[in-house]
């Protein structure tokens, strides 16, 4: 966790806030996740699965597994 967001603590807090006021929290987490103008995508391709279009159309469910 991002000390710079408050780290392991400061989530609990805003936790505690959250629930003092009823309001549950969801935390969505992508992993692996990075943009396509992102500098590790030209810098650091073997980091990635790669694949064409036309990759993506013979097999649509490929880049999920």
């Amino acid at each position: 966790m991002d000390e710079r967001l408050g780290g392991p603590a400061g989530l609990a807090e805003a936790r505690a806030q959250l629930r003092a006021r009823g309001v549950r929290l969801i935390l969505d987490h992508v992993p692996n996740h990075v943009a396509p103008d992102h500098p590790a995508t030209a810098a650091h391709p073997e980091w990635f699965v790669q694949g064409t279009a036309a990759d993506q159309a013979g097999d649509p469910g490929a880049g999920s597994r």
